[in-house]
């Protein structure tokens, strides 16, 4: 643009997981976009004492100006950001979900195929169906609670290393969003040990006779 700047300072709180900012004076980015006098947002702050509530009705008076407060505009910007994406993390989650789902279901499956004499055994000696039912689902919660925690972990980890190297991806992981990985696993595991227990319950004594 045929325009030289010189960076006089680093800004804070200002990174972007899509884009980056920078803050040059009005006349400047006038120049840059070739439309003096333009102006799409203007910061104001109430005087001390008065209650910024106030500020929207008194300057809705002025033509071609929509005055919004700040969690407003936080809430319009986070409406907008939801709807561009939230339908792809919601696909994206739902497959993570399926193919967890799979993974466990076929963990505890080889597992309870692996051990079929020696719940046939269980069965031998009287043991009901329950018994057998809460062991299945046992292994399916262990399986899942350290394959949870370790992904909470990890996704730790990695924001952590990620924000070192690349300080403008701001990762924020709330624990309302890592209750809620371990609660997925949770369930999760209650899905894997359906088939197992199913297996199970079909299972004959005599299991545990055969070679």
């Amino acid at each position: 643009m045929d325009r030289e700047f010189t960076i006089v300072g680093l800004s804070q709180g200002t990174t972007s997981w899509m884009t980056s900012f920078l803050f040059v004076r009005k006349t400047a980015a006038e120049a840059l976009v070739r439309v003096p006098g333009a102006t799409s947002f203007l910061l104001v702050s109430e005087e001390a004492g008065e209650d910024a509530r106030t500020l929207p009705s008194r300057l809705s008076g002025i033509t071609g100006i929509q005055a919004l407060l700040r969690d407003e505009m936080i809430a319009n910007d986070s409406k907008l950001f939801g709807k561009l994406f939230s339908a792809p993390i919601r696909l994206m989650v739902g497959i993570a979900f399926l193919v967890g789902t799979l993974v466990v279901g076929l963990v505890i499956y080889t597992a309870t195929i692996e051990r079929r004499r020696e719940y046939g055994v269980l069965k031998a000696v009287g043991a009901p169906n329950w018994v057998l039912f809460s062991v299945v689902t046992l292994q399916a919660l262990v399986a899942s609670a350290a394959g949870s925690l370790a992904g909470v972990g990890l996704a730790v980890g990695a924001a952590d290393v990620i924000m070192r190297l690349r300080p403008q991806f701001l990762i924020i992981l709330e624990p309302s969003a890592m209750g809620g990985a371990i609660a997925a696993g949770v369930a999760m595991a209650l899905l894997a040990a359906l088939l197992p227990a199913r297996i199970l319950a079909n299972l004959p004594p005599a299991e545990v006779f055969r070679r």
